[in-house]
């Protein structure tokens, strides 16, 4: 039989809520319509990395979406390739981050890899 019994780490994790959460600084690979923006809370930053200068266009049209205005924490939208970009962000920049971009062309899962290994933007991360 074996003992599923909870750690102190486990206790404290499952704790945790998001509501607990102030002022969070979220780092986003990929606009897309903005829906990711819905998730701000007053005091949140999201910093979007958008490569399509027409995706940014068509997330900011308040005639075909408004995820982008109706956010309720500071947003940016920082154009260019998000790894490379992502990559000149200061040391622990980002409580959290997130991976919203599909080209086809680029298994993301080893751009994390290689993100995870080589920079300390994500605040805990190496070099933090």
């Amino acid at each position: 039989m074996n003992d599923h019994s909870n750690t102190k780490a486990d206790a404290a994790a499952t704790k945790a809520k998001p509501a607990d959460l102030k002022n969070v600084r979220v780092g986003i690979i990929g606009l897309g319509a903005g829906t990711l923006a819905t998730y701000g809370r007053p005091g949140d930053r999201f910093t979007f990395f958008e490569i399509d200068s027409a995706v940014v266009k068509i997330a900011r049209d308040n005639r075909l979406f408004s995820f982008l205005r109706d956010c309720k924490g500071e947003h940016e939208v920082v154009m260019g390739d998000g790894r490379r970009s992502l990559a000149k962000q200061p040391n622990g920049e980002f409580g959290v981050l997130a991976l919203d971009a599909d080209t086809g062309e680029v298994a993301w899962v080893r751009v994390l890899e290689d993100f995870v290994y080589s920079s300390a933007a994500v605040a805990g991360g190496p070099g933090a």
